[in-house]
């Protein structure tokens, strides 16, 4: 995700640069019981890739908010946000424990880590599928406080022929005319 801070100007300023950032209010829906279901910021490098998410807090993720080019060059791990919005928000996901001491034979062929061993092992889709809401909560240079809620369904049950367990799922997440604001928050 991105945020967009040149609604107005392109020119950076206080009003459009952030001192503190933080996400909140994380809800993923529904939660089986057999399953441990996890959210947390993820480095941009490491977009695509499977990376255990150490770092999550169930109260929330903060942000390390970069002010100037060279903490930006020693910050490259961690949950680290620019002030001028220009890196994205990544986040992961993660189904821990949906399945243990799965066995699947020599028979089946060769393992290919795809959604083929979803198939394979019996996970039904409904099981993986989820509805994922937040709360991102942003303060500018100016001391001004906004917040935007975010929510993503996650339905992997649409397209059970061509879609995960054959290994391939993409889904776009297109806010056009839905756009996700910042409400500026009173004091």
């Amino acid at each position: 995700m991105y945020i967009d801070n040149t609604g107005k100007t392109t020119e950076l300023n206080e009003e459009n640069t952030i001192s503190e950032m933080f996400i909140d209010n994380i809800k993923i829906t529904p939660m089986p019981d057999n399953q441990n279901r996890i959210i947390n910021f993820k480095n941009s490098i490491d977009y695509g890739k499977y990376v255990n998410l150490s770092n999550y807090e169930e109260d929330g993720i903060v942000f390390n908010v970069i002010h100037n080019n060279e903490d930006r060059q020693n910050s490259v791990d961690g949950n680290v946000f620019y002030t001028d919005c220009s890196n994205p928000i990544v986040l992961g996901y993660l189904n821990k424990d949906l399945l243990t001491n799965c066995r699947i034979g020599a028979d089946n062929g060769t393992l290919v880590f795809d959604g083929t061993i979803l198939k394979t092992a019996g996970v039904k889709l409904e099981d993986i599928s989820a509805k994922i809401s937040f709360t991102i909560h942003i303060k500018n240079n100016q001391n001004e406080d906004f917040v935007c809620n975010v929510t993503i369904d996650d339905d992997f049950t649409i397209d059970k022929e061509d879609g995960i367990y054959t290994g391939y799922l993409m889904k776009i997440f297109n806010n056009q005319g839905r756009e996700y604001d910042f409400i500026k928050l009173s004091k």
